[in-house]
């Protein structure tokens, strides 16, 4: 669930409601650049003048740059200030900080109360982290119902994670029973936003015929996808589909083919 850096301020870019200073950008290019140094001097000013953007930023260079207590203990503050301000992308990164004890105690009733601040304002990411702590009773009583809530409310805004969560649960019959279409439909919302688990697992839908006609060419060409990117279970997929016993299709050779 882990979002690089530059993914994170990209995101952060496209999805302000406000109007992103010049600096912000040129921010980005800095660390695109890995000159995190650059990126800062840029995002200071702005931070020192109380913008919140800029002091999210700089609180997430900080943590996420730097392996030095000192810098996550500046990163603690820099988040903790924008988080007061209630900005839900400080909120959603002080609660990782808390979550993940850098720069603070470890605490993941207080990483929650973050969660949740930012997942009623309606930031995916926080909607999906809060899920997973329901459904892992971290911080919280276990609560399926309530993870599946937030993970469904982060899924519809297209965020991946929740989308293969959400599948996840269908497939496996958190209600008793399996909803393989409603699996299929989510894994597949997820696989074409390329999350490598989905792909695995929307090829093992096709190959085993959950919620869909069976189709070792479909099964085949979603491992290949997860295994490009590193799957391990896509990999061992494809050579078990290559294997005389399982007969695959004629379909299917070109794709096993593809796979080295």
């Amino acid at each position: 669930m882990s979002t690089s850096l530059l993914g994170f301020l990209t995101n952060f870019l496209q999805s302000s409601s406000e109007a992103p200073q010049r600096a912000h950008y040129e921010a980005m290019r800095a660390i695109s650049n890995h000159d995190y140094e650059q990126a800062l001097e840029l995002l200071l000013p702005d931070g020192n003048a109380g913008d919140l953007h800029a002091q999210t930023l700089i609180g997430v260079i900080y943590r996420d740059c730097s392996g030095l207590v000192e810098d996550h203990k500046r990163a603690f503050s820099w988040l903790s200030v924008a988080a007061e301000k209630d900005y839900p992308l400080a909120q959603l990164n002080l609660g990782l900080m808390y979550y993940d004890g850098l720069g603070v105690e470890q605490n993941y009733p207080v990483a929650g109360d973050y969660f949740l601040k930012a997942a009623e304002k309606g930031l995916p990411e926080a909607q999906t982290r809060l899920g997973c702590m329901y459904y892992e009773g971290e911080g919280v009583y276990p609560n399926a119902r309530e993870a599946l809530y937030w993970w469904t409310k982060a899924a519809e805004h297209g965020q991946s994670e929740a989308q293969f969560r959400l599948a996840q649960n269908f497939a496996q019959g958190w209600n008793g029973s399996a909803d393989y279409q409603s699996a299929l439909t989510w894994y597949k919302l997820a696989a074409d936003q390329g999350h490598v688990d989905a792909q695995a697992a929307l090829g093992d839908m096709y190959f085993g015929g959950q919620g869909v006609k069976r189709n070792e060419r479909e099964a085949a060409k979603w491992w290949h996808k997860a295994a490009a990117q590193g799957s391990q279970i896509a990999r061992q997929n494809l050579e078990i589909l290559k294997r005389p016993t399982v007969n695959p299709s004629n379909e299917a050779k070109p794709y096993t083919a593809m796979f080295h």
